[in-house]
């Protein structure tokens, strides 16, 4: 097995997450594109900003996760 497909608890839609268990299931053994990113965490969320190759701007707030187990209340 190389990978294992699950439904994401984050995801209110609970669309699929892939993780990848061996290094032959990647195309490459180098990264194709490289991103430059800027974490802001705060106590009830955390900003996640690309700015490069394109601008983007995410923001996860605790309470996604709340379904999480790993997380406490």
């Amino acid at each position: 097995m190389e990978a294992i497909r699950y439904a994401s608890v984050r995801d209110p839609e609970q669309q699929a997450n892939v993780a990848l268990l061996s290094p032959e299931a990647f195309a490459a053994n180098a990264p194709q594109v490289t991103e430059t990113w800027r974490l802001f965490p705060r106590s009830d969320a955390v900003q996640a900003w690309r700015d490069f190759p394109d601008a983007l701007r995410l923001e996860f707030f605790r309470a996604d996760f709340a379904k999480d187990p790993r997380i406490a209340p």
